[in-house]
């Protein structure tokens, strides 16, 4: 392997780690947002559509992982039923149809 391969190989990986690096950013920053829109109950002025965007799709995302665990616990053990009617009044507050 020559040299300009090994530099392509190297520059090729540390761009999957920087493309990596910044979803893991927008999710980290789609998180604080979600935070802030639940202690303030509404969404800052300044948001742009792609933040839109990514907020409705990481909120989504996070449905899903609160159904699937609901859908788990269900079929898992039905003593923890209480349990579960309990969490989805804390849950209701910020559902906005």
């Amino acid at each position: 392997m020559d040299l300009e391969t090994s530099l392509m190989n190297t520059i090729s990986m540390l761009s999957a780690r920087v493309e990596e690096q910044r979803k893991q950013n927008r999710k980290r920053e789609m998180k604080l947002l979600m935070d802030e829109c639940l202690a303030t109950k509404q969404l800052p002025e300044m948001l742009t559509l792609e933040d839109l965007r990514d907020l409705s799709s990481f909120l989504d995302g996070k449905l899903k992982q609160l159904k699937d665990r609901l859908e788990t616990l269900k079929a898992s053990d039905t003593t923890q039923l209480d349990f579960l009617h309990l969490s989805s009044d804390v849950y209701s507050d910020f559902y906005m149809p």
